[in-house]
């Protein structure tokens, strides 16, 4: 799956490492800039402990919002 995620990323012109977790944190992004819903991105993302990851997932929200 890797090879062919990274095959078209290069054929349309994008470089570096690309594959699926690449799109699932993409999806997470702009998912989270469109609705703000920390707890549905985490439903969608199938957390089974939503409060452990929720820290971390609200920081790089944060991080990514600045940069």
């Amino acid at each position: 799956m890797w090879r062919i995620i990274n095959g078209a990323a290069r054929a349309c012109g994008i470089e570096g490492a690309i594959g699926t977790h690449t799109m699932r944190k993409t999806f997470g992004y702009h998912f989270y800039q469109q609705t703000k819903d920390v707890a549905m991105l985490q439903q969608i993302f199938g957390r089974s402990r939503p409060w452990l990851p929720f820290g971390i997932l609200a920081l790089m929200m944060t991080w990514w919002t600045r940069y």
